[in-house]
């Protein structure tokens, strides 16, 4: 009992203090601005490549009476992440392809009124396509990738490229495998989509069911659920060590040329493994699927028959484009008897190669034929034939692609390019054959220096034919009768001016 009392004396005397005493408020002066969030720009002074990571660092400063609440990273105008840190360093996909972008940081403090504040940050990035960007300079496409009003960022997002090749496959000596330029899409794992960095691919192969019963379909495997899986599925089937030329697997390289142009477009792959029987099929199943395929551009580096030209007259009346290899057996056609196709078809485009100012060759070989390029009747364009120079080498050692196979999808790709502009910004108008060949007729730059180096239109070779005794409405379907040098179409495509006369006159 004694204990009791002695509790509940305590208790009373407590309670009688807690009465007595009297507590004086302390007053919280609160600066005028929370603090501050400062982004480190050093570390963003580099290019970054698409499919590389690149460092958001900033720092967060808190004023008197403020408490600090966290940090929101926006990437190209994604939200990316977020931090309750002061200090922060992280590394993030650039969430974009090509171009000039911005990176925002945006912070919140509460004040004791639980008032509440934001400051933020900006700072720019700048990404590119590949490590040597000298054919994507000298053709001027660096202009399309860049923000333009009225333009945007053109990538080829949304454009549908279908490549009929031999196959997509590399040497499994190389430690990389497929190197990430060819597989990443540049963006963060959000959203809950863990495989939303990977490209995806649609892959088309023969199959023989039976005699005279075939098709091209996408075989994956059991378990092959992610986009991830699907690239790895791709290397184990179709990687060699006895790979020795680029030919050996030619398609690698030129989905490797189409994505240093047009990275974000969707591809459709349709492996033919270097079979003229293949090729035919091939052309047979796609006029078949190419409109429920949605394909925009077909791309085919190599040789076919006469007998397609209904097809690819279907194509083009589908708005569906084609992009042909001239070859390269030094052949200059000069009629309809002397031709190639499908490249010399009136319904499709026909690429001529030349030398470009980076390919160590003697000064005078710059911006003219290249070695053992086809070109003549037929042909619309020409682009850079020689070195495109990939970040990595599909075949051991060969890093860099040549011929008339390189400036294909170099065509093709700004074509993308032009394709997506015109679904964003001229939808009542189809980006036709007939309007690419306008574009080449009148924007098409004469031999002799790279289209970068002019700063206004010049013409291609149509001013040289009707010196020479024109006017010849069907070129390049039609020559002079004494015609003996020139080859390339309406000359060298310049990719910007080609851009700025569709803006301008469409």
């Amino acid at each position: 009992m004694k204990t009791n009392k002695l509790l509940t004396y305590i208790l009373i005397l407590s309670i009688a203090v807690l009465t007595v005493v009297t507590v004086t408020p302390v007053t919280q002066v609160c600066a005028d601005t929370p603090g501050t969030v400062t982004i480190d720009e050093s570390v963003l002074e580099d290019d970054i490549l698409y499919y590389n990571t690149f460092t958001v660092k900033f720092e967060v400063t808190t004023n008197q009476g403020w408490f600090y609440g966290g940090a929101y990273i926006f990437i190209n105008n994604v939200a990316v992440g977020s931090t309750t840190n002061t200090s922060f360093e992280k590394n993030y996909f650039p969430e974009a392809y090509a171009g000039s972008h911005s990176l925002y940081v945006e912070a919140n403090w509460v004040n004791l009124n639980l008032e509440v504040a934001w400051e933020d940050d900006a700072a720019s990035y700048t990404v590119v396509t590949c490590v040597n960007r000298t054919n994507i300079e000298d053709l001027r496409i660096d202009k399309l990738h860049d923000y333009e009003s009225n333009k945007g960022y053109l990538d080829g997002d949304d454009v549908t490229v279908c490549i009929i090749e031999d196959r997509l496959g590399c040497s499994n000596n190389d430690d990389e495998k497929f190197h990430k330029s060819l597989i990443y899409s540049g963006k963060n794992d959000l959203y809950g989509q863990p495989y939303r960095r990977y490209l995806d691919i649609d892959y088309y192969e023969h199959i023989q069911y039976s005699p005279g019963n075939w098709s091209f379909t996408q075989q994956w495997n059991n378990g092959t659920d992610t986009i991830e899986k699907k690239w790895q599925e791709l290397y184990l089937e179709n990687n060699s060590s006895s790979y020795s030329m680029s030919s050996d697997v030619h398609g690698t390289y030129v989905l490797a040329t189409m994505r240093q142009i047009a990275p974000a477009a969707k591809y459709i792959f349709v492996a033919t493994d270097d079979d003229a029987a293949l090729y035919s099929r091939s052309v047979t199943w796609i006029h078949e699927n190419f409109q429920e395929l949605g394909i925009d551009i077909v791309v085919m580096a190599w040789g076919g028959d006469v007998g397609w030209e209904t097809k690819f007259s279907d194509f083009a009346g589908n708005g569906t484009i084609t992009v042909n290899a001239a070859g390269n057996s030094n052949t200059t056609w000069t009629s309809s008897v002397h031709a190639a196709y499908p490249c010399s078809f009136n319904s499709t485009i026909g690429v001529a190669g030349v030398f470009d100012s980076d390919h160590g060759a003697s000064t005078n070989q710059s911006w003219t034929r290249g070695d053992l390029t086809n070109g003549g009747y037929g042909v619309d364009i020409a682009a850079i034939c020689n070195s495109t120079s990939l970040d990595w080498s599909p075949v051991t050692g060969v890093n860099e692609f040549n011929f008339t196979s390189s400036a294909t999808p170099i065509v093709a790709g700004v074509l993308a390019l032009l394709e997506q502009y015109q679904d964003n910004y001229k939808s009542s108008t189809d980006l036709s054959v007939s309007i690419v060949q306008k574009l080449f007729e009148e924007t098409g730059d004469a031999l002799g220096s790279a289209p970068s180096s002019n700063t206004t239109e010049v013409g291609g070779c149509l001013s040289w034919l009707n010196d020479a005794g024109g006017p010849y409405p069907n070129f390049p379907y039609e020559y002079p009768a004494n015609f003996t040098t020139y080859w390339y179409g309406w000359g060298i495509i310049d990719a910007y001016e080609s851009f700025d006369y569709f803006r301008d006159n469409y």
